[in-house]
């Protein structure tokens, strides 16, 4: 597995003390904190024991309950890509996804967390 994926930490205001989000085999990116601070969105690869990346997926982690949803359309190939855009309100999130080497893919969608 690769030695040093990509990790997002936070540091809650209150305690200060910072808390990893991602699991050890995920590489992650791009997270963005929802209006209220109780939710990080993030996209992320999961690394397998050869060190290769998986298909791209969206993730939304709730930090008051701790935890984390993955989101993902059907039909992933390994050049998907998915960025967390917006959040259009405390619990909508615009997303950009887009797929194919060429581009010209791409699709805004909205998750909507329950």
């Amino acid at each position: 597995m690769d030695a040093s994926p990509n990790q997002i930490w936070i540091i809650a205001l209150g305690d200060q003390k910072p808390l990893k989000i991602t699991p050890d085999n995920l590489d992650a990116d791009r997270p963005l904190m929802s209006p209220n601070g109780r939710y990080v969105a993030f996209a992320g690869r999961f690394i397998n024991e050869s060190g290769f990346r998986g298909n791209a997926l969206l993730f939304i982690h709730d930090l008051k309950s701790g935890t984390r949803t993955i989101y993902q359309d059907a039909g992933h190939f390994h050049d998907y890509v998915v960025i967390p855009l917006h959040w259009k309100s405390q619990s909508m999130l615009e997303v950009l996804t887009d797929h194919g080497e060429t581009g010209g893919h791409e699709k805004i969608t909205y998750v909507e967390i329950q």
